[in-house]
């Protein structure tokens, strides 16, 4: 592959989907931008200096939708698939991957990502991979991180031939990424600042140097023959393979370590290659990069196919007409109400003859004067105005209008003022009132299922190559609660002396779960309420049994608890658990601790 073919695949790919671009950057400016709901082709039939009045009835639907997530965001997690692959082994993965998340500004990434698919129909975010120390050059460890990728309907371009949701598929993958001139030459000093692509959502993409610099990042599939042999350990019961022609320089060992060569076989090997580059020229070519899968996950909100073309939209793009509809309306209202003003009276000459500064001037005036109409013989005549001219009444079909197109509104958004969360109900009531709103866009949140069950298996197979080496890395729990665990120990079987590894996520076979979760608060709130209705359920009915297992009951509900001061009596309550076997300890202290209070 030559430059000129890696821009040629992203100018296909772009183009593949250019005119879901252009609408996905529609719906981002409608609810985003000043102005936004009035572009597009109302640009030429309102002009700037007709009213452009915004009632925006789309944006709280989106951003209540966005709110359930945040709510509810979803949990990987993984499980054993392999019979030398234990649950624990499971467990520790998934507490690592818990923990680089939250560090590696996992949330951010998916967040941006949701959001975006949201309003637009699609969202993407970025896996990758720095040094632990960047300010080491003697620490070669790396770590995963999550990076966000911002306006993704117009900066990633997935392999055009790719059907499948989370882009699996995908031979290839490319993500445009702007600098400012300034920042290009800081961060490229040695290139010349001309764009890979610049895409434009108002006409086509040009190669070209604009003020802002697209550099290009392409992620290529590539799965290699290659030869394996398998070995196996009876004794340890592992089967492992290796590239027959490195087996060489190990085979003495193996055999030395009860290890017996079983065959060899063929095997296809999938590997991702990175290339970085200008409209010039390459700033890395096919580098090799950890993991087998494109690091890049995509996330659409609806999604289909038509005559082979993938579509794609969010919850704006079939609000906008009406929402169009009800901004033109009362534009058009406020400017016959602005030009008519009020009804004028209309008088005779004679009425007003002297009195026209007066009667104009309505400021602080209680009642006017005009003069006397008198007839032939003298005699006045009481009369007012002889006519008045009316303001423009309300056209009655725009008036119906606006009522068919509320109406519409409603029934497509179901409103907001039902679905207000009241701040003083407990977390049971909100995972019902959040359950209950999912109904409406349960599509959206099957489809990020799907995709962040990839993230899961990205994050899997970049691990098995970073995280070789003893390492300490952060783990969280699913209740929030972190602690660190160091990673690849070495230690002595004591039953038969030989070294055995603890701790190794890298040789370990693992399946990604995936499932909608909530909140660490609100599932504690409702944790909390279930243990106070279980404890005062049992405690009217007394008996041995029931009485045995409230102390453990209210131990759990101490430790659900949140608030200043409660530490210490968590501590007492987690040592005691510990100690009568309601809990597992869990660092090497309540280990020692435990093992102490057995011996006494």
């Amino acid at each position: 592959m030559s430059l000129e073919d890696d821009k040629k695949d992203c100018e296909m790919d772009y183009n593949a989907q250019y005119e879901q671009r252009v609408l996905a950057n529609i719906d981002m400016r409608f609810i985003s931008t000043p102005g936004g709901m009035w572009e597009d082709f109302l640009e030429d039939a309102y002009g700037p200096e007709r009213a452009r009045m915004e009632f925006d009835l789309t944006s709280d639907w989106v951003y209540r939708y966005y709110g359930q997530w945040v709510k509810n965001r979803v949990q990987v997690s993984f499980e054993s698939n392999a019979d030398a692959t234990t649950d624990d082994d499971a467990d520790l993965l998934s507490g690592v991957y818990r923990g680089d998340f939250r560090e590696g500004s996992g949330k951010e990434s998916q967040d941006t990502a949701v959001r975006e698919a949201v309003i637009t129909g699609f969202g993407a975010y970025k896996i990758s991979e720095e040094f632990v120390d960047e300010e080491d050059p003697e620490n070669e460890q790396q770590k995963i991180i999550w990076q966000p990728i911002h306006n993704a309907f117009n900066t990633v371009m997935f392999d055009s031939n790719a059907k499948r949701a989370d882009k699996v598929d995908a031979t290839r993958a490319q993500v445009l990424t702007a600098y400012t001139p300034d920042c290009f030459e800081r961060e490229y000093p040695d290139y010349a600042a001309v764009s890979a692509m610049t895409p434009k959502t108002r006409g086509e993409f040009t190669w070209s140097t604009p003020e802002q610099i697209y550099v290009a990042e392409r992620y290529s599939v590539v799965k290699e023959a290659t030869m394996m042999s398998v070995w196996q350990n009876i004794e340890l019961n592992e089967i492992q393979a290796f590239q027959l022609d490195e087996v060489g320089d190990i085979k003495e060992e193996l055999l030395a370590f009860g290890w017996t060569h079983v065959r060899d076989r063929k095997m296809q090997i999938q590997k991702v290659n990175k290339s970085v580059f200008t409209g010039n020229e390459y700033i890395e070519e096919n580098v090799r990069i950890s993991g087998k899968y494109i690091p890049i996950v995509p996330i659409y909100a609806y999604r289909t196919f038509v005559d082979g073309a993938e579509f794609y939209w969010g919850l704006v793009r079939k609000l906008k007409d009406g929402n169009r509809s009800i901004n033109m309306a009362l534009s058009r209202m406020a400017e016959s109400s602005a030009s008519s003003g009020d009804s004028m009276p209309i008088f005779t000459a004679d009425q007003v003859s002297g009195r026209m500064n007066a009667l104009a001037d309505r400021t602080d005036k209680n009642f006017m004067v005009i003069n006397d109409i008198v007839d032939v013989n003298g005699n006045p005549i009481y009369s007012g105005p002889v006519g008045s001219l009316q303001p423009n009444p309300v056209d009655p079909n725009t008036m119906a209008s606006i009522q068919v197109i509320s109406n519409f509104m409603q029934q497509k958004t179901g409103g907001a003022s039902q679905d207000t969360f009241d701040p003083n109900v407990s977390g049971v009531a909100v995972e019902a009132l959040v359950k209950e709103g999912n109904l409406s866009t349960v599509v959206i949140g099957d489809n990020i299922l799907l995709s962040v069950e990839q993230d899961g298996r990205i994050y899997e197979s970049k691990l098995t190559e970073l995280y070789t080496k003893p390492m300490m890395r952060r783990s969280v729990g699913e209740d929030g609660t972190s602690k660190t665990v160091k990673l690849n120990q070495k230690t002595i079987d004591a039953t038969n002396g030989k070294g055995i590894d603890l701790n190794n996520l890298s040789k370990g076979k693992f399946a990604v779960h995936v499932k909608p979760g909530s909140q660490f608060d609100t599932q504690q709130e409702a944790t909390v309420e279930s243990l106070k209705d279980v404890i005062g359920l049992i405690s009217k009915v007394p008996s041995p049994a029931t009485q045995e297992i409230i102390p453990t009951l209210a131990g759990a509900l101490i430790l659900s608890l949140n608030g200043p001061g409660l530490q210490p009596a968590k501590d007492k309550v987690r040592k005691r658990m510990i100690i009568d076997g309601d809990m597992q300890p869990e660092t090497d202290d309540e280990k020692q601790m435990l093992q102490q209070a057995q011996q006494e």
